[in-house]
């Protein structure tokens, strides 16, 4: 990335990304909660352009996180194992505000690479 605005997902592409997730490993269909949503949305545009904030939804957010990262060229390159031990450790902490925060950026900064150009 170049340092511009990156890429955001709006709503009815994480509603879809939602969907296929639930087609592939089950679950409930629909979104409960429309403000969440547009909490989870919302959090990574107040990460790039004001603090680490952190979710009450980080399977639906790590997803996004995900697609976010793809959508802009970077791939994430780690095992279930340390992806579920990441965002474990960053949903329990009890550390100072940012400091969770700053320990996932570290590890994501370690297992993504940027492998082509933004596909949009």
């Amino acid at each position: 990335m170049n340092g511009s605005e990156p890429y955001w997902l709006d709503e009815q592409e994480l509603e879809a990304i939602h969907q296929e997730v639930i087609a592939a490993t089950g679950g409930l269909a629909g979104i409960r909660d429309r403000g969440l949503l547009a909490s989870a949305l919302d959090a990574p545009k107040k990460l790039w352009h004001y603090a680490p904030e952190s979710s009450t939804l980080l399977d639906l957010a790590f997803i996004a996180a995900y697609t976010f990262l793809l959508m802009n060229g970077i791939l994430i390159q780690a095992s279930q194992e340390s992806v579920i031990e990441a965002v474990e450790a960053l949903a329990s902490s009890t550390d100072k505000p940012g400091q969770a925060q700053a320990r996932f950026a570290d590890w994501l900064s370690r297992v993504t690479e940027a492998r082509y150009q933004n596909w949009l």
